[in-house]
């Protein structure tokens, strides 16, 4: 046997690492999950132009490192992922603070200060591609200022412990693109970390701002919502039950219980639809968000249906919790997919009758113009009332031809009612659908009645056809009956 030294060409490893599948609010939060792993109670992010191209750098009072555990962290693969983590460990792989800067910047510097002593550590990634060697440069704290504001560096020096990471020479966002992602920076972290900025379920509560704007927690489950439905949890074991996943499902509040600002807002920048379903937490960082986990479909029926997923941080390799933490390898172990399966179905009829209404509305029209009947399946449909007065007397003025026309009108009408664009429209936009009927003024009402009695009908089939209209609008049906 014959073993030789392989090692990889460090410029191409580099490029491939640059590509492993972060965007920049979550290669943003990977450095927020360092923060809150140190302890850090304030963390500030800037993120603005520069001269050439923008600079981030995100600033935190955690505890801080020294100069041998700063070069340790600088370090690819600085931890193992099979080892057991800490409990508020947020980390994976030991991959995240570098992974995740290397896909938007050339260059990485971080400083730190621990004890009194201050260290400074840079990956220059042209450096590294260029003399293909890891080669990591050490700096002094006034080195590296001409690359952050003076604000920033008043900020980090006024520190007694804490972190300041610097991404320079960014290359995958230009000046005039970073307006268009401070949305969706905020909000991204504004959910992820939703439970620190809340101090909720158990956190210790953290301040995080973003060019100087606090973030405020957004709670994707609503749960605090008087009109939200919480479920009881459920809690779900396997690993030969040494592990334990905690589900529960809220129903969201419908249209009638929120302001249309309100109900927009809880609706997340993705829409009800996209957002429908799970949010798994792993040590109360969210990692996936409005999936089933290819469990079952969505359906604008389940759009107010949301449910909490709550895992600990050693239970990666069987959520196949990827390094970016952003959720689209995540999916849930075998043993536990039958129940999951069973808790969406229960949570999803929940949620059809919050959007749909429990109530049975009945009709104060005698004769309604829709009927709603039953098949041998027995499911519903609704069908054109061919026994409505007015039906029954534009069928009786037409020719063979025009009956068969417009028996085949009628028919269509019946198969094609837009179920699905009432529904959509129903959860999407309700406060924009128009539900109350024309007003039919008297002088309008006085000669349809006249047609009517013209037509052949009695007092009483127009006295009950019009019965809405009086109740409803005020007119004297009787009174203009007797003109």
């Amino acid at each position: 046997m014959l073993e030789t030294e392989q090692p990889p060409y460090v410029g191409n490893f580099i490029q491939g690492l640059r590509e492993i599948g972060y965007t920049v609010e979550t290669a943003i939060a990977d450095l927020v999950d360092n923060s809150i792993t140190a302890n850090a109670k304030k963390i500030s992010i800037q993120f603005i132009p520069g001269s050439n191209v923008p600079t981030l750098t995100i600033l935190d009072d955690g505890y801080g490192m020294t100069s041998e555990e700063l070069k340790e962290a600088m370090r690819l693969g600085t931890k193992n992922p099979l080892n057991i983590r800490e409990k508020g460990d947020l980390g994976r792989y030991g991959l995240g603070l570098k992974t995740a800067s290397f896909s938007q910047c050339n260059t990485l510097t971080v400083a730190t200060k621990k004890n009194g002593l201050t260290s400074v550590e840079q990956w220059d990634l042209k450096k590294v591609t260029s003399t293909n060697k890891w080669i990591l440069t050490s700096y002094e704290f006034n080195e590296i200022k001409k690359l952050i504001s003076e604000g920033v560096s008043n900020d980090f020096e006024k520190l007694k412990s804490g972190t300041l990471v610097i991404w320079s020479d960014i290359d995958k966002i230009s000046n005039e693109e970073i307006p268009d992602t401070y949305d969706e920076i905020k909000n991204h972290v504004s959910m992820v970390f939703n439970r620190f900025l809340d101090g909720s379920c158990g956190t210790e509560k953290i301040q995080l701002s973003f060019n100087g704007n606090a973030i405020k927690g957004f709670d994707p489950l609503i749960k605090s919502h008087k009109k939200t439905i919480n479920e009881e949890e459920t809690i779900l074991k396997h690993s030969n039950g040494e592990k334990e996943v905690r589900v529960m499902a809220c129903i969201l509040p419908s249209h009638k219980h929120v302001d249309p600002e309100t109900y927009a807002i809880n609706a997340t920048s993705e829409g009800y639809t996209k957002s429908q379903g799970c949010y798994l937490y792993r040590s109360n960082r969210l990692i996936a968000a409005g999936t089933w986990f290819n469990l079952i479909a969505r359906h604008d029926s389940h759009n107010l249906v949301r449910l909490e997923i709550d895992i600990d941080n050693n239970q990666d390799k069987e959520w196949t919790v990827s390094v970016t933490k952003s959720g689209f390898s995540v999916k849930p172990p075998e043993g536990i997919k039958k129940d999951l399966k069973g808790i969406f179905t229960s949570a999803n009829r929940t949620g059809r009758g919050v959007i749909g209404g429990r109530r049975r509305v009945n009709s104060n029209i005698e004769k309604a113009f829709w009927n709603k009947v039953k098949n041998d399946e027995g499911k519903f449909s609704f069908v054109i009332n061919k026994e409505h007065p007015i039906y029954q007397n534009l069928f009786k003025s037409l020719d063979d031809a025009q009956k068969e026309m417009f028996g085949i009108y009628i028919k269509y009408l019946n198969n094609y009612l837009p179920i699905d664009d009432i529904n959509r429209a129903k959860i999407h936009t309700p406060k924009d659908i128009d539900t109350k009927p024309e007003y039919i003024d008297k002088e309008t009402l006085r000669e349809f009645t006249e047609h009517m009695l013209l037509k052949g009908l009695t007092r009483e089939e127009i006295e009950n056809f019009i019965k809405d209209m009086k109740q409803s609008q005020g007119l004297d049906v009787e009174e203009i009956l007797n003109e």
